[in-house]
């Protein structure tokens, strides 16, 4: 952990400096001390007003976005991989991004844009489509008191089709706003500013120590419910507890950069194994790792190609899509 936090750090700090307009260390640095009064000025250099745009109101909620939207995307696949007992639970193969996504596009359509205290109507509408997707597949699901995670994630992915359909019918109808529906199919966090930070920021902290606060639980589902049930426990509350924080965490994600598929699904599978299955140790490398992993996707989405840039969701999805297709065949399909 300590060293996914150096990384991190690096990183950022060295996104700062990439892009369209190349951008020297020493400047980055002189720019961001100057958010500290007086120590901005004991650093060598003129003031660079075109450069302190540049990265103060551009690069750096990007690059913050980026690792705060990771961050709550690896924790919420985390969540969803311990509740169903299954590492091919992600977010976006249930369907919850999807949902998600759907919600906050319609609302947009429709007006309902408003923004009270940094809660709107677009944040609630996509809270509610994460949660229904994701409450729907579980109750298809489920037959009895037993789970069949097969057929979960064959609802998932029908109601991600489903989903996806409906934005594209959406485009049809509202024509004007196609472009804006279309970056939410395709995932991206080139609008990314301050208010997006604030927004996902408090809603990440919260799902962090929630889910933090619930890691022995999540190890005692690992165990069955039924066994969990003998430990004293309410499984079946508590998998409903845990995937309504999971698609809050979605929500603040996908309402601030569309749909960034499969990075719940690759960094706790690779955090599972530098680590083990152990959730108080998992929660915060998973994290970790997460900002980590969407920063560097993102970092190549904007630069690789630049000016051009690359839909994040792209990026993701060509490392995820891999992975996704090395458990499917690992796990051999397994039903339970």
């Amino acid at each position: 952990m300590a060293l996914l936090g150096v990384a991190l750090l690096f990183i950022s700090f060295f996104a700062l400096t990439l892009g369209s307009v190349p951008i020297g260390p020493g400047k980055v640095l002189r720019l961001l001390a100057e958010a500290f009064p007086g120590l901005g000025r004991r650093l060598p250099g003129p003031y660079d007003a075109l450069a302190a745009k540049i990265v103060l109101e551009l690069r750096l909620p990007r690059v913050l976005l980026a690792v705060l939207a990771g961050m709550a995307l690896a924790l919420a696949g985390l969540v969803f991989q311990g509740i169903f007992r299954n590492p091919l639970a992600d977010p976006y193969v249930l369907g919850t991004s999807a949902g998600a996504a759907l919600g906050a596009a319609a609302a947009y359509a429709l007006g309902a844009d408003y923004s009270f205290l940094g809660l709107g109507g677009v944040t609630v509408a996509a809270l509610a489509g994460a949660v229904f997707a994701t409450a729907f597949a579980f109750s298809l699901a489920r037959a009895g008191k037993s789970l069949s995670l097969f057929v979960l994630l064959l609802n998932g992915l029908a109601l991600s089709f489903l989903f996806s359909s409906a934005l594209a019918l959406l485009m049809i109808f509202r024509r004007h706003e196609s472009q804006y529906v279309m970056a939410w199919l395709m995932g991206g966090l080139s609008s990314a500013r301050w208010p997006q930070v604030f927004l996902v920021l408090p809603c990440l902290a919260g799902g962090f120590l929630f889910t933090l606060g619930r890691a022995r639980e999540l190890n005692a589902l690992l165990l069955g419910e039924e066994r969990a049930h003998h430990l004293g426990l309410a499984p079946q509350r508590l998998q409903w507890e845990l995937a309504l924080v999971a698609s809050l965490l979605v929500t603040a994600a996908v309402s601030t950069g569309g749909i960034i598929g499969f990075v719940g699904l690759v960094v706790p599978h690779a955090a599972r194994l530098l680590c083990g299955p152990d959730h108080r140790t998992l929660i915060p490398l998973s994290t970790l790792a997460g900002g980590l992993f969407l920063l560097l996707a993102d970092t190549v989405a904007r630069t690789v190609l630049a000016p051009l840039e690359i839909p994040v969701g792209i990026v993701t999805s060509l490392v995820g899509a891999p992975v996704f297709i090395y458990l499917l065949r690992r796990t051999g399909f397994r039903t339970q």
